[in-house]
């Protein structure tokens, strides 16, 4: 019986808005829907006799007051409700628990992420260092093993690496958001849904198949992957406009850098000569000489006991010219005349040098490297541009970091290194 009532209410409510809505799009010359009254649904039972009329009785001949545009919910009595069935009541924010529901953390807890510090009001995690390192820091904790002095010691240039880029990222965000004009700001949000559009194009145009493949690969969702694709462009953008449109090379230093340095544009050549000198008045040494130079390599032969210059390096000689070889001034005369006239290869002697007799052998050359102001031109201007660019981007981040707000770096790197201990090291043993 009382499942039939809790119908009959809800058909009453469906039919009371249907009746509504029909009232509110009919006109007046077409008849109106028949009144419906709650004596409709009464129960089919008559109350006790000894139970008090109700407040609002009336007598049976005066008319029926209108019904509510939507019968009052009744509440069934507990007794008659199936726990399938019982109200849920929701609350935001953490539930209060008793006292004594409260646990405490175990003592070998680790913490996994935390708030390191705040950049321009921005909270830091743990994380945001920690990941992009994750690798090289699991390399140095196998490689050091449960040595937390030599984990930290190895990890902090790495860390101190990671933060000062995000420092930098964020100061660089923050100078490029205050100085948008209210249409770059709407340029902004068409970009990021232009971004977002595109990659769900990727993934046939789901777009939860493009946050789920978003996640594998980089464990960021759609839209944090799309944010971080703008804060990209607006950190070029502002680098763009505050620091490389300030770097101007003229052609006049580009001319002056040239003729600093000529040598480093025109490099001599290198001559490879070997030189064998026996003494004049020993003969059979310098018969010795006279056949290993026809029967050995000139280098071999240069290596052997009769030759008294630089036996040990076998008679080596390394001598730089410029211009042309048969131009150059190589050795002393007479021996200067002979090595100009020699070809890779070829051996001249024997010369009377003093009081020796002297073979040269001319082993390889490498000619003279000449380069015009025309050809070193491109070369000097990126170098000076790139100069120009390192000291413009310091002065740049020395005003941010002068006006922005960070914490401490000291203490953001302990702070992470620390959480990297715990993360990346062998529990300790107690």
């Amino acid at each position: 019986m009382r499942t039939e009532a809790t119908i009959l209410t809800f058909a009453t409510a469906a039919l009371l808005a249907l009746c509504g809505l029909a009232a509110c799009r009919s006109d007046e010359s077409r008849p109106q829907p028949a009144r419906v009254t709650a004596e409709r649904f009464a129960p089919r039972h008559a109350p006790p006799a000894d139970e008090p009329p109700a407040a609002d009785a009336r007598p049976a001949d005066q008319p029926a007051p209108t019904a509510p545009a939507r019968p009052p919910r009744t509440q069934p009595p507990a007794a008659a409700m199936r726990a399938d069935t019982l109200p849920i009541r929701s609350f935001i924010g953490e539930p209060e628990l008793a006292p004594a529901l409260h646990v405490a953390p175990a003592a070998d807890s680790v913490v996994l992420e935390s708030v390191i510090g705040q950049i321009n009001g921005r909270p830091v995690f743990a994380s945001e260092i920690l990941d992009p390192l994750d690798g090289k820091l699991r390399a140095i904790a196998e490689r050091v093993g449960a040595d937390r002095t030599a984990f930290r010691n190895e990890s902090a240039m790495e860390v101190l690496g990671v933060l000062q880029k995000k420092i930098r990222d964020e100061l660089i965000l923050a100078e490029a958001r205050s100085s948008l004009t209210p249409e770059q700001q709407q340029g902004l949000f068409f970009f990021l849904g232009q971004v977002q559009r595109s990659m769900v194009s990727q993934q046939a145009g789901s777009r939860l198949l493009a946050d789920e493949a978003t996640r594998e690969s980089s464990g960021r969702t759609l839209q944090q992957e799309a944010r971080d694709q703008l804060e990209l462009r607006l950190i070029e953008h502002e680098i763009n406009r505050k620091i490389y449109s300030r770097v101007n090379i003229p052609w006049r230093l580009v001319r002056q850098e040239y003729e600093r340095d000529p040598d480093r544009f025109n490099q001599p050549g290198v001559a490879v000569f070997r030189v064998i000198s026996v003494p004049m008045a020993d003969a059979e040494r310098v018969r010795a000489a006279e056949q290993a130079i026809a029967e050995k390599p000139f280098a071999e032969a240069a290596a052997m006991d009769f030759n008294a210059f630089l036996r040990d390096t076998g008679g080596l000689q390394r001598r730089e010219f410029r211009g042309e070889l048969s131009q150059a001034g190589l050795f002393a005369a007479p021996l200067n005349d002979a090595a100009r006239a020699l070809n890779i290869g070829e051996t001249a002697g024997p010369i009377r040098w003093d009081n020796a007799l002297a073979w040269l052998h001319l082993e390889s050359v490498e000619p003279p490297i000449s380069r015009s102001l025309y050809d070193a031109q491109m070369e000097l201007d990126l170098e000076l541009r790139d100069r120009k660019r390192r000291a413009e981007s310091e002065v740049y981040f020395m005003r941010l970091l002068s006006r922005g707000s960070f914490t401490e770096i000291e203490r953001m790197i302990e702070q992470v290194l620390a959480i990297a201990a715990e993360r990346y090291l062998p529990t300790r043993v107690q």
